[in-house]
């Protein structure tokens, strides 16, 4: 029994609640407990009367807070429900984040798989599926069942899903030969189905990301991908009534979720969501007031928007029926059954009113002084004292703390029978998440987040770099190794005398085709360069590609060199090797309000072992936006003062100084720590005092823009500087950061990604660390890609507005601004208040407009991108963005990331002009928006950015010319290989070319592998094969994706194999003749040849040995086809074991 339950049913109040609820004598209300002990009572309620349980709270927020809570009281048998958010305009894309977790959750609720439900009340009732079509929709599939494969495609197209060549996301559905793969939303893992004719062969759920098989299963459930479920004779009836175009075009195109809102409710399949509860269930509304509130407006909203939408054609009367009110929902509840939780004015009559005194226990936020007295006064008080932790570091932690003050702690966990004993202190593991006092019923219950301002942990989604170079689509320009830049045209099949083989096809120079060996598809790469220039291809047969090179490895050898000897100054110089973390440590960093990531600790630990050697430090920390890099470096700061250093903090821009300066001051308050400020927003007499301080060391940390790096600042003992988004410094204050001191240690933050290849290229010249998890309890982003519709944007301004929101309104046109300004006050009245902030205005002025904003004078800041130098204004949590094709990609996804920094849901509305036709370069950015809309995109972004945009100025502007002229892949190859020259290092790949031509057929058919593209990326994949176990593994992953492959697949990934053993030994051709093969050595490599003739002599093979230009070995062997192929492997392998 949870210890909770022991002791609250032995409360009066609560023991009168449960009879009423037992007898029927109910709706009763309950007042005086406060909202912290909402789940608890709920539970304990529940469990008294044997019954589930729904609690109906009224922002998304609370829902979420009170879901973490029931966690912890009923584990897996708790179910939270999201709100789906009308679409009722024209939404090109959307990011339907809770989506999955939302059908996930409705269907739980109407199979009965749950004990514990909560949601808000906009979740609740707003309109979908009828829980009748939803449960008649679930498909059971399990071994031995009989279905034909594309009907039971057409059944998953209906039910939602999407049809894909490779299934990786949530939704999507996949047919090839006799194998199914689904995602469906009630399973963490893809599912695959393999069939023997009709016959479900085996079941198995498999990675996204490997698409390898994981686990096998004997049965599958499918539930709908899609709340607006329909039959052929109802989307026919739709197709008849709608006379938009658009809307007609999302119809035939099965698109459903852009315009069902408009129209579902004109079936009879169109339900409230909390019609999906049994009538029975134990129903708990908390902050009754607030739950009314928030209807009233979401409901009223939708009214109004249903007059636009009639007014334009968009909808019918009869289908304006897909958002209740919460009077709705209440008269489908049985009343008897209802607990009012704190009731108010709008509170159905009551047939009882309870009261309970409890307090919400005090805040400590790190003060343990404070927080031992109160456990001291509770003990003194025969109090039942909980610590409620959720880790086991701070459980730990917590008794050691608890016993060196002298007192005895009990270790329980939250479902185990435990005598709860007065005056006894326990600390319940994975416990209640809230916290709360009661002297009248003898308990104090404590919960870490109030103890060391912690939150519970929440489940994060991790985002993996991503191969986007393999992605070479048809008419693509891409780079051969040794032929250079070319046009893709596909992949060919060439049959010469009855054997079949793949080529890559591309055109260069005065239309030469050169045709590579799909074994040799590891030489060629996707071009990346610089947008704003089309590459040149090259010339066959001529030196132009090789002098291109030669020329790029020469300015490469340039800042290859310029690296390394600043790494080696670096090295040679001895640092301060700072002590090892104090106890205040410790304690500062549990004060932090999150649960770090496991990025965070690991970035922390090694900036931590960078500080303790005496190594000088110079680190670069990458992090997406919002990542938390300021609380890793906020550790680093900590950790120099403590042991006596000073800190400078250097931030590009006056508004982020400000900015940081605040989050010190918070975060640190509790210790004797001088901060001050150095920018722009001090005067003179100001600046001079901290300059005077600084030199005297009375200052720890200074925290400000170039000021800081003046000559007339000195630092007494300066350990540590921090250079935040350290891409935005200038070559000059680069240098200046550098001459400061050669002996502190420096830590650079940047926001910017690095794609994995740099970040290789850049390995021992540059410590990296880098954070790729989202944190915790963080809401993505909301965000819409759409047409500008001034009706859209009044009510997303008003909405937000109506949460005491703010707004930015993104508008990069400063000559126009003045009129948007007007336009904005005329379409939105006097109801919101509207600044103006760009680069143009005054310094002051900015300054002054920004701190406006900050502190809530204004409503809406009409902006341009000057906001995408990191304002962090917490409250505003919605971004609508103007001519968004005419903004950059990474730029774009900056700016979304100055929203959502908060514990509220963001919305981003990303628009472009109505009707306009976008370029080529501006359509594909906003695709990309739209395929990766979701949080922690970042390197995603990155990548694809490098795609559209070009590869810039990865290493200064002087090198992006270098760039264009061979490409991104091959620069930072040709910079990785200079970089271990300069080193004195063995250059990685550094081995013979190789070719083997064997008369055999080798090639992937269509009937295999459907998709161009996947053929492509396994094509790729084989010619990288380089041991026996990777072709055994990629021969498996096959078999698993694709069924058994042929004997001209298997052929393909041999030769393969074969080739690149061969470039292991030196070998640059083996040749089939007409009576054996012939092996040719490269040059170099000819002293070699012995490895490969001590085998041939134990197999007591025939050959013989030529040395002209290169040394050639005849083998004489009557083998042919496979069977030659296998012996050359052997052979191969063998010579191989004895280098």
């Amino acid at each position: 029994m949870n210890p909770f339950i022991q002791v609250f049913s032995d409360i009066p109040q609560q023991i009168g609640i449960a009879d009423c609820i037992a007898l029927k004598q109910t709706p009763v209300g309950l007042s005086g407990p406060g909202n912290s002990l909402c789940p608890l009572i709920s539970y304990v309620t529940a469990s008294m009367v044997s019954r589930k349980l729904l609690i109906i709270t009224h922002s998304r927020t609370s829902a979420l807070s009170i879901y973490q809570n029931l966690i912890s009281l009923y584990g897996d048998d708790a179910v939270y429900i999201p709100i789906r958010e009308l679409m009722l305009y024209d939404i090109d894309a959307y990011s339907g984040n809770d989506k999955q977790s939302r059908l996930r959750s409705l269907y739980r609720v109407a199979t009965g798989k749950f004990k514990a439900a909560v949601a808000c009340t906009e979740a609740l009732t707003v309109g979908t599926v009828s829980r009748e079509v939803f449960l008649e929709s679930i498909i059971n599939l399990k071994k031995g069942d009989q279905h034909d494969m594309e009907s039971l495609g057409d059944m998953l197209s209906r039910l939602g899903y999407v049809r894909k060549a490779l299934v990786e996301e949530y939704g999507q559905y996949s047919i090839r030969g006799g194998i199914l793969d689904i995602f469906t939303c009630n399973y963490d893992n893809p599912v695959r189905f393999e069939f023997f004719g009709d016959e479900i062969d085996s079941i198995r759920f498999f990675d996204a990301d490997s698409q390898r098989s994981v686990i096998e299963a004997d049965d599958i459930v499918i539930i709908p991908y899609s709340e607006f479920i329909l039959n052929k004779d109802e989307e026919n009836m739709l197709k008849e009534k709608i006379t938009d175009s658009w809307d007609l075009q999302q119809l035939s195109n099965n698109d459903f979720g852009k315009i069902m809102d408009r129209y579902y409710a004109l079936t009879d399949k169109c339900q409230m969501t909390g019609q999906y509860f049994n009538k029975d269930i134990l129903t708990v509304v908390h902050n009754d007031l607030r739950c009314h509130v928030v209807s009233d407006t979401v409901y009223n909203e939708y009214a109004n928007a249903c007059v636009n939408l009639l007014q334009k054609k968009k909808t019918f009367k009869d289908a304006c029926e897909m958002q209740k009110d919460i009077y709705s929902l209440y008269s489908y509840l049985k009343p008897e059954l209802v607990l009012i939780y704190e009731k108010s004015d709008y509170s159905i009559p009551l047939y009882r009113d309870f009261d309970i005194k409890f307090e919400e226990a005090s805040s400590y936020k790190g003060d343990m002084e404070q927080f031992l007295n109160d456990v001291a006064e509770y003990r003194a008080a025969n109090m039942r004292i909980f610590i409620s932790s959720d880790r086991k570091k701070h459980t730990e932690y917590l008794k050691g703390f608890f016993e060196d003050n002298g007192y005895a702690v009990h270790i329980i966990q939250s479902n185990e029978n435990h005598s709860i004993l007065p005056r006894h202190i326990y600390i319940v593991e994975d416990g209640y998440n809230e916290s709360f006092v009661s002297k009248e019923a003898k308990i104090a219950c404590i919960s870490v987040s109030r103890i060391f301002r912690k939150n519970a942990k929440g489940k994060t989604k991790q985002i993996r770099d991503t191969d986007f170079f393999a992605q070479i689509q048809l008419n693509d320009y891409v780079v051969h190794d040794h032929h250079g830049i070319g046009i893709y045209l596909g992949v060919e099949k060439i049959d010469i005398d009855g054997i079949i083989k793949d080529y890559i096809k591309i055109a260069y120079k005065n239309s030469d085709m050169l045709y590579v060996p799909v074994s040799k598809m590891d030489l060629v790469q996707k071009y990346v360069g610089t947008s704003d220039r089309i590459p040149r291809v090259t010339g066959l047969g001529g030196h132009d590609w090789e002098k291109q090179k030669s020329k790029v490895r020469k300015a490469v050898q340039d800042i290859a060199k310029e690296l390394i000897e600043l790494y080696s100054k670096r090295n040679s110089v001895k640092g301060h090797a700072f002590h090892e973390d104090t106890p205040w440590q410790i304690s500062f960093e549990n004060e932090f309000s999150y649960e770090e990531t496991e990025d965070q600790i690991k970035c922390v630990e090694e900036i931590k072992n960078d500080m303790e050697s005496t190594k000088v430090m110079d680190r670069l920390l990458c992090g997406d936006v919002g990542y938390g890099k300021t609380e890793v470096a906020l550790r680093a700061v900590f950790k120099a003062v403590m042991d006596g250093k000073q800190v400078a903090f250097l931030a590009p821009t006056t508004m982020l100084a400000l900015q940081h300066y605040n989050n010190f001051k918070e975060r640190m308050r509790n210790y004797p720590i001088s901060i001050d400020l150095m920018c722009r927003l001090r005067d003179k007499k100001k600046q001079k005092k901290t300059v005077e301080d600084i030199k005297n060391g009375k200052v720890d940390i200074v925290v400000g823009t170039h000021r800081i790096l003046e000559k007339d600042v000195f630092y007494k003992d300066l350990g540590l500087l921090v250079v935040d988004e350290e891409q935005r410094f200038g070559v000059a204050q680069k240098e200046k950061i550098k001459m400061l001191k050669p002996t502190v240690d420096v830590l650079s933050l940047t926001a910017t990604p690095i794609p994995r290849t740099m970040h290789m290229a850049l390995s021992g010249i540059r410590d990296v660390s880098t954070i790729y998890d989202p944190p915790e309890k963080r809401f993505p982003i909301q965000t819409y890609v759409m047409e500008y519709d001034p009706e859209f944007i009044k009510e997303a301004i008003l909405r937000e507005k109506d949460r005491n929101g703010q707004i930015f309104y993104l508008y990069n046109r400063v000559m126009d601004m003045e009129n948007k300004f007007h336009h904005l006050k005329t379409l939105l009245k006097d109801e919101v208040r509207i600044c103006m902030a760009h680069g143009q205005m005054q310094e002051k002025e900015f300054e002054n407009t920004i701190i406006k904003f900050i502190n809530h004078e204004y409503d809406v800041l009409l902006c341009t991108t000057i906001i995408e130098a990191g304002i962090d204004i917490s409250n505003a949590n919605t971004l609508i963005i103007e001519d968004a094709d005419k903004l950059g990609l990474a730029q774009l996804y900056q700016i979304k990331g100055r929203v959502g920094r908060s514990d509220k849901v963001a919305y981003a509305y990303i628009t472009y002009k109505r009707g306009k036709e976008l370029t080529e370069e501006a359509s594909k950015r906003l695709q990309t928006i739209k395929e990766y809309t979701e949080f922690g995109s970042g390197i995603k972004i990155a990548m694809k950015d490098l795609e559209i945009r070009g590869g810039g100025d990865l290493l200064g502007a002087n090198q992006s010319g270098h760039m264009q002229g061979v490409g991104y892949d091959m620069y930072v190859r040709i910079l990785s290989e200079e970089i271990a020259n300069l080193r004195g290092e063995k250059v990685r790949g550094a081995v013979v070319e190789s070719s083997v031509d064997l008369n055999i057929s080798a090639y992937i058919d269509k009937s295999y592998i459907n998709d161009d593209l996947s053929r492509l990326k396994m094509y790729k994949r084989i010619a990288l094969v380089g041991s026996a176990k990777e072709k055994e593994d990629i021969i498996d992953e096959l078999i698993d994706r694709y069924n058994e492959p042929p004997v001209h697949v298997v052929n393909i990934i041999d030769v393969a194999y074969a080739k690149n053993l061969a470039s292991k030994l030196g070998i640059s051709d083996i040749t089939q003749i007409k009576k054996g093969l012939v092996i040719t050595y490269e040059q170099d490599s000819a002293v070699r040849f012995r490895e490969l003739t001590d085998i041939l002599d134990k197999e007591r093979q025939k050959y013989m040995v030529k040395m002209q230009q290169d040394l050639r070995i005849r083998v004489d062997t009557h083998k042919k086809g496979e069977e030659m192929l296998a012996y050359i492997t052997k052979i191969l392998e063998r010579a191989l074991e004895l280098k």
